[in-house]
Parts: C-alpha cells; structure tokens; sequence
C-alpha cells in the first residue's frame, strides 16, 4: 500500500521461490520474472575454506548454508529486468516518499547503490541502475565462477566495485536507511535489514 500510495511507476516482482498463492498475488499487481540459476554452480559447503566457513557462520549462523544459494540470484534477476532503467529494492524494504527522483542519480553513472558506512560492505537491498551498466555482467561473472570466496551477492559486488575501476554513484543514505540507524520517518526508504529488522516487519507490519 505504501509503494501505491508513493508512486506510480509499474513494478516487476523476481520469484526466487514464491508460494502459489504469492505468487498469484504478484501477478495481480504486475509482472514476475523467473531467474535461471543452475545451483549446482555454488560451491557447497565442504567446497569453502574453513577460515571462511568459521567467518560466515559467525555472522549468519549455521543456517545460511540453507539460504545462501538464493543470494547469488539477484544479479541474475537484474539482467531480466524489462526496463531500459531500474530500481531494485528488497522485499523489506518500504517506501517512505516518491521514488521517482532516485533516477536522477544515474544520469552521470549507469549504477547506484548506497554507500556502505563502517561496514565497508555495500548494500544491494536498493540499487538503480540502467541496462547497459557494464557491472552487471561483471557481477554475473564473479557469481558464477568466484562465489566460493564470497557469502552472497552483495560480497561479490563489493569485490567488484572495490577492485574495479568502473563509475558509479554513492546514493544518498536516504535512499537505503536500514534498522541499525533507527527510526526515521522522514527518509524515502526504510531497508528492514538484519534479523532485527525482519522481527520488525513480523511485529509491527513496517513503520
């Protein structure tokens, strides 16, 4: 209801293993895309360095092992997009304010993502980005062939946008303010990240 009442723009939902009746649901409201992904392409497991094995399940727990095969789906989401520009934006994710201003921040630069703060990861939960980025295959690439050193999407893409000497554009933090910055309900999308968040979301149905 908060994307409706916002904006205007026609939205595409990416199924990464929707119920029936979510699915259902997305199709009376707009598109769904269907990524292929051969998940035989992650590396398992027994296949990661136990430095990195002890690290991820540190930051995630055990359980990510059961998740972590649909991260590296994003990019690949990314490519079917219809649209000659796109906004990504995660499904706990809510729209405070109009997004339309947010393509003004690629028309210098083909992509945009927030700036990643202390973390010194970046966040791929809001992304805009045109077609023709050269990124996007860049990206693709590092998740098909490298995802053994990464724990997800957003590891490979900071790799990349760390590594590589291709623009791109620092959104303003307004445009993807997560759970650990607090309440604000003066920003244009609020990013339900973490566990913290998602509880959130569970309890309160957003803000």
């Amino acid at each position: 209801s908060n994307y409706s009442r916002h904006c205007q723009l026609p939205v595409t939902f990416a199924d990464f293993g929707m119920s029936p009746s979510t699915l259902q649901w997305c199709q009376t409201k707009g598109k769904v895309i269907f990524p292929s992904f051969n998940d035989e392409l992650i590396a398992p497991k027994e296949k990661i360095s136990s430095e990195n094995r002890a690290l991820w399940e540190r930051w995630y727990g055990k359980d990510m092992w059961l998740w972590r095969k649909n991260c590296f789906k994003k990019p690949f989401a990314f490519a079917l997009s219809p649209y000659d520009e796109t906004l990504w934006l995660d499904l706990d994710c809510e729209v405070m304010k109009p997004l339309e201003p947010i393509f003004d921040q690629i028309q210098t630069f083909d992509f945009a993502i927030a700036d990643p703060m202390q973390d010194q990861q970046y966040n791929s939960g809001v992304v805009v980005f045109k077609k023709t980025t050269p990124i996007l295959p860049k990206w693709i690439e590092l998740c098909i062939h490298h995802n053994d050193q990464f724990c997800g999407d957003d590891y490979a893409l900071t790799a990349l946008l760390n590594n590589e000497k291709i623009p791109f554009q620092i959104l303003p933090i307004e445009w993807n303010w997560v759970t650990k910055l607090g309440i604000n309900l003066f920003i244009n999308v609020f990013h339900f990240s973490t566990a913290l968040g998602k509880n959130f979301i569970k309890i309160h149905r957003g803000i």
